[in-house]
């Protein structure tokens, strides 16, 4: 799998057909080396970092990896100044086509936030605290 951080700086320039040109190559690359080296399907995800973004450009966002073929929309790194939230999910869901998978990732620290992303949509959550969260979930 390859995660991959749309340009960020461009697409709040207004430079969407080269955001989404960009994406759109590292796509082709990465299935044309995988399907070269007989790995099978590999999965793009794209990382829009939702934190930055109005709900316009959010859902511009999702048009983008859209058209580029992504797999998954991811909602960020983790590393800006604040994570998932619930609202993004659902907001990303309803923009998205059925067939592009939702990855929450950033600020999801409990069990309960775990259901709460995979309750707005969606299908994988990014977090460190993994290991808490499991032992959350057996007890």
């Amino acid at each position: 799998e390859v995660d991959v951080v749309i340009n960020l700086p461009a697409f709040l320039s207004g430079e969407f057909s080269h955001v989404r040109n960009e994406l759109a190559s590292v796509v082709r690359a990465v299935r044309m080396k995988a399907i070269n080296t007989g790995r099978g399907q590999v999965v793009v995800k794209a990382i829009i970092e939702t934190c930055y973004l109005t709900t316009k450009m959010k859902r511009l966002a999702c048009k983008i990896c859209e058209q580029a073929g992504v797999d998954f929309v991811k909602t960020s790194t983790g590393c800006g100044p604040k994570g998932a939230t619930v609202q993004d999910v659902e907001l990303l869901r309803d923009c998205l086509d059925e067939r592009i998978s939702i990855k929450a990732s950033g600020g999801i620290r409990t069990l309960h936030d775990v259901e709460l992303m995979i309750n707005a949509g969606a299908v994988r959550v990014g977090t460190s605290a993994g290991v808490a969260i499991m032992k959350d979930f057996l007890a």
